[in-house]
């Protein structure tokens, strides 16, 4: 019996602890959620506006064949040798964000985005050239993996991109 009141002793105390903790953590809350305004109307117009200039910089369904183009002609422009292009549908499920850049990009509203895998050859420079000309596209994009390796005459390049879209129609 004497062990039994023991355990429930410690239990209880430990309990009791447990229990202030979460007052504590409820009270900075309340605190917090007392200092919060409402957003203004002129905060969100911004807001609206920034989501419309989002929208319309993400990719449609339609304009994949485009994007697909530019970046074959920006290739062609920049001397890269043997350019070819996998491309994969990503949705990313908002109550399942694996990495904390996928956690940024639903907080964003975006829910898909394509995976680009591009191989390619070429000189060092025209490597470069060719990745930033892509990375200043009109579309958000974000280089997952950039390989390179040295190779005779050129450098070979492995390039994994997230090319973010719209939500479908």
């Amino acid at each position: 019996m004497l062990v039994l009141a023991g355990g429930l002793l410690y239990s209880l105390n430990s309990s009791s602890a447990a229990v202030t903790r979460l007052k504590q953590d409820v009270e900075r809350k309340e605190k917090q959620a007392k200092d919060v305004r409402p957003p203004t109307a002129e905060e969100q117009s911004q807001w609206d506006a920034q989501e419309t200039q989002l929208g319309s910089l993400l990719l449609s369904e339609q304009a994949v064949p485009q994007f697909f183009e530019e970046v074959t002609r920006i290739a062609t422009e920049n001397s890269i040798q043997r350019l070819s292009m996998n491309s994969e549908e990503v949705m990313i499920d908002p109550s399942k964000a694996a990495t904390a850049d996928e956690a940024r990009v639903i907080a964003a509203g975006i829910k898909h985005y394509l995976a680009v895998t591009m191989k390619f050859q070429g000189q060092y420079a025209d490597v470069a050239r060719f990745l930033g000309s892509v990375a200043k596209l009109d579309r958000p994009i974000q280089y997952h993996l950039v390989e390179l390796k040295r190779g005779v005459p050129y450098i070979e390049a492995l390039v994994v991109m997230n090319v973010y879209k719209r939500e479908p129609a």
